[in-house]
């Protein structure tokens, strides 16, 4: 599973492997999450409260383990969000998700790979909203909302 988790004022990538009790742990700003400690309890009761309500006859694990690979580094206080985005979708394009993360490093993205990243999700869920609202204005009550997914990354209302 893949989710965006936001801490605070921070943008995270946490990628989950609930049957095989895992996951990384992806942070634009490279912190250990040693110190982290608030973190580290979120993700361990997550997992927990997964196992509960799907798992009920299986047994948790001791020990979460948690990895947190290298991740390109925002160069500013502001910039998690756009990385999140980002490192999300080079991580769903690439052919082999386990080699990006081994590979993608604490490099930057350039300013072009930033800018499509700022552009890109709003144009595709403003697009999505302005199709919802014609389509919902023009159907009769009662009848079915459209069939075709338009390519947002977000279900329709």
């Amino acid at each position: 599973m893949l989710v965006p988790w936001n801490h605070g004022e921070h943008w995270m990538l946490l990628i989950l492997a609930p049957y095989a009790y895992h996951v990384y742990c992806c942070d634009p700003v490279n912190s250990e999450l040693n110190n982290r400690e608030e973190i580290v309890s979120v993700i361990v009761s997550a997992f927990n409260l997964f196992f509960s309500m799907n798992l009920p006859d299986v047994e948790i694990l001791d020990t979460l383990r948690i990895k947190q690979p290298q991740c390109p580094h925002q160069p500013d206080n502001v910039a998690c969000g756009y990385y999140l985005m980002r490192m999300l979708k080079d991580l769903i394009e690439h052919v082999s998700p386990g080699q990006y993360l081994r590979t993608m490093g604490a490099s930057f993205f350039n300013k072009l790979e930033v800018h499509e990243t700022r552009s890109l999700f709003p144009s595709r869920m403003y697009s999505n909203m302005d199709s919802t609202d014609r389509s919902h204005s023009s159907a009769s009550i009662g009848s079915d909302p459209p069939s075709k997914f338009s390519g947002c990354y977000f279900p329709k209302c």
